[in-house]
């Protein structure tokens, strides 16, 4: 073998696999099946990698460089290496599935998920997209994707507005990890499909919530993802243990993040769901509503809070009014 790399027959990198084989202890016979000039560096390395793990026939026919990227071999080898099985591997080593479709598949195994649990997974994958199109194609005029794979938010920053990518199977997986069964993925499904909506819900059942209780985090006319702002006010209130009631208030559509806040505020202040609900509202900013909870904390009663919760009134008015209020109370 160093004959031939000295001869010139195999290049650099070629040669470099040889050593590597011969460092490792690997018997020659074995380094003779990989080192041939006709196989490339990617088969060699890979070939190398297999013999060095003890893989079988079997399994070596599976790390084949003519199919798969060097990324996707990689998730091949570690299924072999982390202790799957051939038909496990078997399930998520298909060209059609990129690199990190193929990486959740492997964890999703390694972190205990059944065959059913996986399949479940390998489902939502393949509606994602029209395997039949490459959607690294320049020049296609059809898009890869069967379904709507990003929902809009007009003020949303979170980036987290994506359905059934691959981060959002990652996020099953450890509904999976949890103790969730495929029907509860599916139920939280129903309710919504995006990342940080089921990341969310994640968060709720743990917190021994259920799905009855979640539902109010996801009223019917919300638009889009919450930000990232507004879901630490969530996880905040659902940390919390608020009742769904009030969890309800916060989580009203067409809110800002300032607005959950001083909502939220009410309630560790004490405030009653009664008296939150006075300004948990659109129609009122976050100001407004400092305002009208101000003057709920300084004991006024709900017949001189209605006087100051009017949407037409400035903050700088309610505050103004508030004071004359409590002005005349102590004369």
């Amino acid at each position: 073998i160093l004959e031939k790399c000295k001869e010139g027959k195999f290049n650099k990198q070629q040669a470099f696999q040889i050593r590597l084989g011969l460092q490792h202890e690997l018997p020659a016979k074995t380094i003779l099946k990989y080192a041939k000039p006709s196989y490339s560096f990617v088969k060699m390395l890979y070939m190398r990698l297999g013999y060095e793990h003890n893989l079988t026939e079997k399994q070596m026919d599976l790390l084949d460089t003519n199919t798969f990227s060097a990324e996707q071999l990689d998730e091949i080898l570690s299924g072999f290496t982390h202790g799957l099985t051939f038909e496990q591997v078997q399930k998520y080593a298909k060209i059609k599935y990129t690199m990190p479709y193929m990486r959740h598949l492997r964890l999703a195994y390694e972190h205990g998920c059944t065959d059913e649990q996986v399949d479940f997974l390998i489902n939502i994958i393949d509606d994602i997209y029209d395997w039949s199109i490459d959607p690294f194609e320049d020049n296609h005029t059809v898009s890869p994707y069967k379904t709507k794979t990003y929902v809009p938010e007009k003020s949303c920053d979170c980036g987290l507005c994506y359905v059934d990518d691959a981060d959002t199977i990652a996020e099953i997986i450890k509904c999976f990890s949890i103790g969730l069964s495929i029907d509860d993925v599916e139920k939280m499904r129903q309710i919504s499909r995006m990342l940080s909506d089921i990341q969310l819900m994640r968060f709720a059942l743990t917190r021994g919530y259920s799905f009855n209780d979640i539902e109010v985090l996801f009223p019917k006319d919300k638009y889009g993802a919450y930000s990232y702002d507004e879901r630490d006010v969530l996880f905040h209130a659902l940390n919390l243990h608020l009742s769904p009631k009030s969890l309800s208030l916060i989580a009203t559509s067409h809110l800002n993040t300032f607005q959950r806040i001083v909502i939220l505020e009410g309630f560790l202040a004490g405030l009653t769901y009664k008296q939150v609900s006075v300004y948990a509202k659109p129609v009122y900013d976050h100001l407004q509503m400092f305002e009208l909870k101000t003057a709920l904390l300084d004991g006024l009663s709900m017949e001189e809070v209605n006087q100051l919760a009017n949407p037409r009134l400035s903050s700088i008015d309610m505050a103004l009014k508030r004071t004359e209020i409590l002005k005349n109370t102590f004369k």
